[in-house]
């Protein structure tokens, strides 16, 4: 979930990386246990990177049961041995938010320099009268996630318009992303706001890029019209194979005639935002999407309702970002995919994780669900394994090994309800043999 879901080639130099003694043994492979939960929310949020030795590295919200205000961001990875115990990113940020497009934390990693950030949800007193004072802070750590650096609060009070002294009030403050690359960190989420072109107050997007601590180029993401002008929560951040970046979400219609209409939208920032695809007004309560690159050919994965199929499962493709063609992603079986998803690439083969979105009696596989591609226009739909493991997939987090190997991380509720003995609650990692 770095925002890559791609590669740039980048030699990392010996003094950041210490001694060239070749890669630490891999996490196991197939399913095992990330960090146990203390209690059902024990482990919400997760958001995965690998390191230069395709380690996987865990971002993840830790919930306090007696006093929400003690929930914390929390960080580990797998050192070659074990998982190393976590740490803390940030402290007291605040209530859990449960909403499935509402991820609270999100994991990044540099490649050219090893620096990881984290972008997360805190809850705080800051924007004046809001109901939801939220706001969006980062972390950055520069030795593998031992320690982490005062957060940084990357929403401000008012810069509607690109305007930070007249513009409206920017709160209530959600899904945060981050994508780093080349020294340059990039950030992107969702608030309330006066929009572009002044026709009241509505949710919008913004995207934030920034070289040096404390500076910040911030801009609210442009709308594609009255049938997809008010932003949902769902969106995406990914950088191309050269770095750069490219912002994908969801924006609702603002009434008629057509009033229950979602449209994703795919802009280049400073660029013109770019219909996708939309619902032909087929009404959606729970839309997800998911963008990723391949080299710099953009890819959407969505889950939306239209008028050919119910809650079904999409990737949409484009070789220069200016017009997309749709693929169905097929279900397994009566099993569909749910409401987290991940899309990555990689020379050409496409990857989407999620999770298990209902419980049919003849779908072929367990959960998650795993649709692969070699073309990104056919795909097939299976999961990690056979039906020997159940696990839904919440916040499943996925990445391409440089082997181009599969490893994910989710969360889960329950134990494994096909083995209960074998996994509790909390965070599951899943390395593809």
């Amino acid at each position: 979930m770095n925002g890559f879901k791609g590669f740039v080639a980048i030699v990392a130099t010996l003094g950041f990386h210490g001694c060239n003694c070749g890669p630490a043994p891999s996490a196991p492979a197939g399913f095992s246990q990330v960090h146990a939960g203390a209690d059902a929310a024990d482990g919400l949020h997760v958001s995965l990177v690998l390191d230069k030795d395709d380690q996987p590295m865990v971002a993840f919200l830790k919930v306090d049961p007696a006093s929400p205000a003690n929930n914390a961001v929390y960080f580990t990875r797998y050192d070659g041995t074990a998982w190393k115990t976590p740490v803390v990113v940030a402290a007291s940020v605040g209530r859990v938010d449960s909403n499935p497009t509402m991820q609270q934390v999100w994991l990044a990693r540099d490649a050219s320099t090893g620096r990881l950030g984290v972008a997360f949800q805190k809850f705080e007193a800051f924007c004046v009268g809001s109901n939801d004072e939220t706001t969006v802070h980062v972390s950055f750590s520069t030795d593998q996630g031992a320690t982490w650096g005062t957060s940084e609060r990357v929403s401000e009070a008012k810069y509607t318009r690109n305007d930070p002294v007249n513009g409206v009030e920017v709160c209530d403050t959600t899904s945060p992303r981050i994508a780093m690359a080349n020294g340059t960190v990039h950030v992107a989420w969702a608030a309330d706001a006066g929009e572009q072109d002044g026709i009241g107050f509505f949710r919008g997007y913004y995207y934030a890029s920034s070289t040096a601590a404390g500076t910040w180029t911030r801009t609210l993401l442009p709308h594609v019209g009255d049938d997809g002008r008010k932003g949902r929560t769902a969106l995406s951040l990914a950088l191309d194979s050269t770095g750069a970046p490219a912002v994908a979400y969801l924006m609702l219609s603002v009434g008629a005639p057509v009033p229950n209409n979602t449209a994703i939208v795919y802009v280049r920032p400073g660029g013109a935002a770019v219909r996708v695809a939309d619902s032909a007004n087929i009404q959606n309560d729970a839309p997800q999407l998911t963008l990723a690159f391949d080299g710099t050919k953009p890819r959407v994965g969505a889950l939306l309702s239209r008028p050919s199929a119910s809650q079904a499962t999409w990737v949409f493709r484009s070789d220069d970002g200016a017009a997309f063609s749709e693929a169905r992603v097929p279900d397994d079986a009566e099993d569909k995919g749910g409401r987290y998803l991940d899309l990555m690439f990689q020379g050409g083969k496409g990857v989407l994780a999620s999770e298990f979105g209902s419980s049919g009696t003849a779908g072929q596989c367990g959960g998650p669900k795993l649709s692969r591609s070699t073309d990104a226009a056919a795909w097939t739909t299976c999961g990690a394994d056979d039906k020997s493991h159940q696990f839904l997939g919440s916040y499943v987090s996925a990445e391409l090994a440089s082997t181009g190997k599969i490893v994910m991380a989710f969360h889960t509720v329950n134990a494994d309800t096909a083995n209960p003995s074998r996994f509790g609650r909390g965070i599951v990692l899943w390395r593809e043999p």
